[in-house]
């Protein structure tokens, strides 16, 4: 296998990551199981990142819009509960 080949086969893994990462996005992810596996999937789409050629994905922009994909989804998927508390607190000093 070429180093292109490779590095087409890193970026063809990546976008189809990105496809699931985008379901998890439209999902309701509530379960902790749920949450584990969102979180493997976002390790191996950053590591697919890290060595996937821009060259082959269409240039730096749209590896800067990859990159924030992960950030989207670990904010989605992170424990509401600390948010919540701080709405009650934030309500209890109004009153």
């Amino acid at each position: 296998m070429s180093k292109a080949d490779l590095a087409l086969e890193h970026v063809q893994n990546l976008y189809m990551l990105q496809i699931q990462l985008f379901q998890i996005l439209d999902s309701d992810v509530r379960s902790p199981r749920d949450r584990r596996q969102a979180l493997e999937h976002v390790k191996r789409f950053q590591s697919l990142l890290r060595k996937a050629d821009h060259r082959y994905m269409g240039g730096e922009d749209v590896v800067a819009s990859l990159k924030q994909l992960p950030v989207e989804v670990t904010a989605k998927i992170a424990p509401r509960r600390a948010r919540t508390l701080s709405r009650i607190r934030q309500r209890r000093l109004k009153r």
